[in-house]
């Protein structure tokens, strides 16, 4: 848990940095599109995944097709993007071993989120001061609230997931929702879908497809 709570930790702060160093539509795709490569990678050699030649091809199509949506930027912020799929695929492995081992999902996530919380409160204090975090959640309590809630959901469906499927597919499958915003937006918010966009779309559709077929 002590590791799991510290790679979540690191994650938060390279993922700060990035975007810090570069725009969200060049940190976030390169982040997300590197990690389940490396999760499957993990899986893989670390705790003895099996994934079908199906699987392989849509965790690849996947990625790529995420990595589609990324725009240029500058050097280093590429490197902290980077560093964040890393930290990425780093805490999935862990916490899928840690969920594997026998720890009850619901209680591990919740104890996971508290000591996470803790540390990252006590870390914005240091660095930051008191009245910037007060000021930061009364001005959005309820988006933070709401965040943190969902965040909280989404993840344990991901350790639920991660106890019985190949830490790969489960990593590449969970990687979608990038996509299929950019089509929820088109769809629900009248938004604008660029042709990367719409590759990014096809890939992750028929990725998901390929893992669904070959599990």
């Amino acid at each position: 848990m002590a590791v799991s709570v510290a790679i979540h930790v690191a994650y938060a702060l390279a993922l700060s940095r990035a975007y810090e160093l570069t725009d969200l539509a060049v940190a976030y795709p390169v982040a997300r599109g590197t990690s389940p490569l490396l999760v499957t990678i993990g899986g893989v050699m670390l705790l003895n995944d099996s994934i079908s030649r199906l699987g392989i091809a849509g965790v690849v199509l996947i990625s790529a097709g995420l990595m589609t949506m990324m725009r240029r930027g500058s050097l280093v912020g590429y490197r902290w993007a980077v560093f964040t799929g890393l930290f990425i695929a780093a805490y999935t492995v862990s916490d899928g071993a840690g969920v594997r081992a026998g720890d009850d999902a619901l209680r591990y996530i919740v104890a996971l989120f508290v000591l996470q919380t803790t540390v990252l409160s006590g870390l914005v204090l240091r660095l930051r001061g008191r009245g910037a975090m007060a000021a930061a959640v009364r001005a959005q309590p309820w988006r933070l609230a709401t965040a943190g809630a969902g965040s909280l959901i989404a993840y344990l469906l991901v350790l639920i997931a991660s106890r019985t499927s190949p830490l790969g597919l489960v990593s590449g499958l969970r990687e979608t929702s990038t996509a299929f915003g950019a089509l929820g937006g088109y769809l629900f918010l009248g938004e604008k879908v660029t042709p990367k966009h719409a590759a990014s779309i096809a890939a992750a559709l028929v990725g998901a497809l390929l893992i669904l077929a070959g599990s």
